[in-house]
Formats: structure tokens, sequence, C-alpha cells
């Protein structure tokens, strides 16, 4: 037999019966029972995770056998504690990088053991709850029974979890880099390319007879046509939804996660300027969420804005139509969709951003370390970046960017190279002592 070093450890066999491997834990020569018993309750996992699950418990079993403690002792009122010991020993374990089993072992010191990972002590952490859990170690009503299980139920069952059983991975600190901001001469492409250069080509059919079929055509022909036609319509939808996008993310510099919210009444207008209205409501929780809460918006101070607000309101309903009819509801009444109609979502939003990489490569101007590939929140830093090119007040922009504090609006925004040349170039002479 195998002679085991380790206190516990764990041991791969292969079982004819299930034609799987198994994983034990054994202390000495003898098993974990409370450990192998809850290991083979779920045959059916993959290789993998049965290992993972089995490599997590060791460490919470050694951890018990260092402090003589047996886990058929522990009770609701005594697990607690012991694994809020548990968990300090892991922080300790994450933050110096030494082996909590082996500081009292003057040989043991010798050995070295892998640092643990904030991931890693977490998932660890949860896999000791569900084996407390399949003991009936802890109530149901601790684990927060009343919130169900349904799509998202594994991370429901680690945030019921107590709080000895969750670990917070930090976030890690952004490297500071240079705003992102377009130039002025790359706007203009961009406006360029969204009303004219990506306009579809019409159809030959559709072309040589723009009245539609005429009398003495053949059925198929006729059927061409009308199918064509569809297929136009449809593009011409998408490429005005296209240029909507653009002209909202524009002029109203709204985040990422802001502009699915909005609904046909949303986007409107107050004598003659065109304005966005940002609510809050329980219909479009899952589509996005508001950082700063509801605001109006101006987005009217480009007449292109309100060109493309005109096209996208003829041309909203051949897309959402087709989405109607397939899906058997109404209107879902937000105000811009997908590509098939439906509601748009967050992530919905790159595929404009992918088309203007595609088109364009890199932006930022001619100077290499200015240079980058378009993102959302670069949008933001050039319409800053122009508002104080046109001498627009701190608060103004504060109130149209939708930051809380002034100091974030300092933050934006980025001197064009071509103005910071000229500022320091015009400078002549010498410069003189006072």
């Amino acid at each position: 037999m195998r002679i085991l070093t380790d206190p516990v450890q764990v041991l791969r066999t292969y079982c004819p019966f299930w034609e799987q491997a198994l994983y034990e834990l054994w202390c000495g020569y003898q098993p974990v029972i409370p450990a192998n018993n809850y290991l083979r309750s779920d045959l059916a996992l993959s290789e993998n995770t049965l290992a993972d699950k089995a490599y997590s418990l060791l460490l919470f079993f050694r951890f018990l056998r260092r402090n003589s403690i047996d886990f058929f002792d522990l009770t609701q009122s005594t697990l607690l504690p012991i694994v809020l010991h548990f968990r300090n020993d892991l922080l300790f374990r994450i933050r110096r990088g030494g082996d909590l089993t082996s500081l009292n072992n003057s040989v043991a010191l010798k050995t070295h053991v892998r640092v643990l990972s904030y991931s890693r002590a977490r998932s660890v952490l949860k896999e000791v709850g569900r084996l407390c859990v399949w003991w009936g170690l802890l109530k149901k009503s601790v684990l927060g029974s009343q919130y169900g299980l349904g799509k998202f139920r594994q991370a429901r069952f680690e945030n019921s979890l107590p709080i000895c059983f969750q670990i917070r991975i930090p976030k890690r600190r952004k490297r500071f880099r240079e705003n992102h901001a377009l130039e002025i001469s790359e706007v203009e492409m961009i406006w360029s390319y969204v009303t004219s250069e990506n306009r579809p080509l019409q159809p030959r059919i559709l072309t040589r007879h723009p009245t539609g079929p005429k009398r003495g055509w053949p059925s198929a022909k006729s059927m061409a046509w009308k199918k064509s036609q569809r297929h136009y319509q449809k593009q011409i939808a998408w490429f005005h939804r296209q240029q909507m996008l653009w002209a909202l993310l524009f002029g109203s510099a709204m985040r990422r996660s802001e502009v699915p919210l909005l609904m046909l009444g949303d986007v409107q207008f107050y004598g003659d300027d065109l304005w966005v209205n940002l609510r809050l409501r329980k219909l479009t929780e899952p589509l996005g969420w508001a950082k700063t809460g509801p605001r109006s918006i101006f987005i009217g101070w480009d007449h292109r804005i309100i060109t493309a607000w005109q096209n996208w309101s003829r041309s909203r309903r051949i897309l959402v139509d087709d989405w109607c009819r397939i899906n058997s509801k109404a209107d879902h009444r937000m105000f811009l969709t997908n590509q098939n109609g439906g509601p748009l979502t967050v992530n919905g939003i790159s595929s404009l951003i992918d088309s203007l990489n595609r088109r364009f490569g890199l932006f930022g101007g001619e100077f290499p370390g200015d240079q980058f590939r378009l993102h959302l929140h670069a949008i933001r830093h050039t319409v800053d970046s122009l508002f104080k090119a046109w001498m627009i007040p701190r608060d103004v922009r504060q109130r149209h960017l939708g930051h809380k504090k002034p100091e974030t609006t300092d933050l934006y925004g980025k001197v064009y190279r071509k103005k910071y040349v000229e500022c320091l170039s015009h400078r002549t002479g010498p410069v003189r002592n006072s």
C-alpha cells in the first residue's frame, strides 16, 4: 500500500463498477468519510470537476486535522466560527504566501507550498459551503431559499452563503493611459461614412424598374422584384439604425449601458430642440443601467443628428415588424433595435464600433503615440474635447456628460496635438529671468 507522508492527501482510484476515476481524501491509512461520501454523491460530473472538488476540500480537512477537530463534531452553532478562522487562514496565505499547515513543524517549514490566489480561495470556500449544506450543517433559511433556483442558480447560491464563506476579489487598479479622443477630421470622416459611404447599393432589378412589377411580367420575375425590395428595405433600415446610433452616441455622449434604456417617447422635440430623456423603468432594467440616474440631454446641436433621427423614425417600423411577426408579440416600444428588430442590448452596440474599426483602422491622428482602436468611452472623451475647444463652461460639460462631481469632468477631454504644437511653436526668443 502507498505510504502517505502528508496527514491528509487526495488519492485517485479507478472504479470498474462506475467506469470512472474516483478522488478520495485519506488521512494516513484511514479514509476521510465526510469528504468521500460527499464526493461520491455526484459522480455524473466530469473528472476535472471531481478533482477540483477534492483538492478544494483538501485544504479544509487539513485545517481541521491541524486543529484536532472532527467534522462530525461540528454543529450549526460551532461551524461558522471555525469556517471564519479557516477563511482568515486562507487570506493570510494569500497575502503572505506561507503554508499554515506547517507553521508548527520545523521540518515542514523547508517545503514550499504554492501561493493561493483570490479566485482559488473563493472556490475553496464555496465548495466547503456545498459540503456543509449536503451534510445539513447549514439551515435552508441561512442559504436564502426564498430566492429560488432559476437561471442564476450558481451566483445566488454563492451570494446566499454566510459572510464567512465569501471572499471578495479586489479590483485591479487601472493603469494610467492618455485619454483617447478622435481628431476633428476623424469625426467628419465617420459622419461621411454613416451618412453616405456605408449606404447599401440598390439592386439592379429595382434600379431598372423603380415603380414595381408591370403587366405581362412572369410570376418568377415579380417575386424576385418583391424579394429584392424587402431585402433592400431592411438594409436601408439597418443603415439608418447605425446612423442614428452614431448620432446618439456622439450627440449625447451617453454611456454604453444607458443607450439601451431609451424608449420611443424619450427622444423628441421640445420646441425646436431635440432632447433625450433618460428614465429609469422596471421594464428596461434587464437591458442596461444608468450610472448617475435619470437626466435630460440636449442633442440637437448638430443638424446631422436631427436628420438621422428623421431617417430612423421612418425606417424603424421595417425592422420591428419582422420581429413582431416572428415572435408573435406586440411592438416593444424601444427606441433602438438590434439587427433582428428586437430590443437593443449593451453588447449589441459593438456592431457600429466594429464596422468603424474595420473601415478606418487606427484613430487618434498621425502620431503613433496617440493612435488607438475606437471604443465607446473614447466618444465621451471626444465630445468633451470638442466642447473644450469651443470654450464651453465646465458646469455645462458636467451636465452633458452626466458626472456627479466636477472633478470627474476635469479628468475628461484631451488637448489636440495640433493645438498643442501651435501654442508652443508661436513662442519665440529665449526665456528671460525676472
